[in-house]
């Protein structure tokens, strides 16, 4: 029903209702439990690939999901997935984060530093820039991801009076050969 709403999409953003979040795993065993479940369920997905360490595959699965909730987090770091050409890693972003989140996940192959601010801020968009180490633009948007860790508000001037404002709280995905 209306009141259990734990994502709300519109057009511009899309966001987490945290409160009802909270309530429901707040001393909640099937919470607890429906959590655990999912975790695994996905685990099971993420381990597939061939990571360098065995030990890889939890904390991936893990990322993944708490990517969904990068906004309630006080400190969010990039994160890298790094492999030789056709290791698997843009087929990764498209089949786990991507089915899993659907319309949330953007990703881009090459991008500005203005299009990345203007795609991801003032929403919580999962944020994935794929083929990193191809593109000039890479070290004015190694800047705009400094903003990203503990979250503040990237500026761009326009032809008018007002500079046009877009808030980054994002816990982006970088891969590369």
């Amino acid at each position: 029903d209306g009141d259990n709403i734990l994502l709300a999409l519109n057009k511009r953003n899309a966001w987490l209702d945290f409160g009802y979040f909270k309530e429901v795993f707040k001393n909640n065993a099937d919470g607890v439990a429906l959590l655990r479940s999912s975790y695994l369920k996905l685990l099971a997905l993420v381990d597939q690939w061939c990571w360098k360490d065995k030990e890889m595959a939890p904390y991936v699965t893990a990322a993944v999901m708490l990517t969904a909730l990068q906004h309630a987090m006080k400190w969010r770091p990039p994160l890298y997935v790094g492999g030789e050409r056709d290791a698997g890693k843009s087929y990764f972003h498209d089949n786990i984060p991507t089915g899993l989140y659907s319309n949330l996940v953007k990703k881009f192959d090459k991008a500005t530093p203005h299009s990345v601010a203007q795609t991801f801020g003032n929403t919580c968009k999962y944020m994935i820039l794929d083929e990193f180490e191809k593109h000039k633009k890479i070290p004015q948007i190694l800047e705009l991801l400094k903003i990203c860790g503990y979250g503040g508000v990237y500026t761009s001037g326009t032809p008018g009076e007002d500079a046009l404002e877009f808030k980054i709280h994002h816990m982006p995905w970088l891969s590369s050969t």
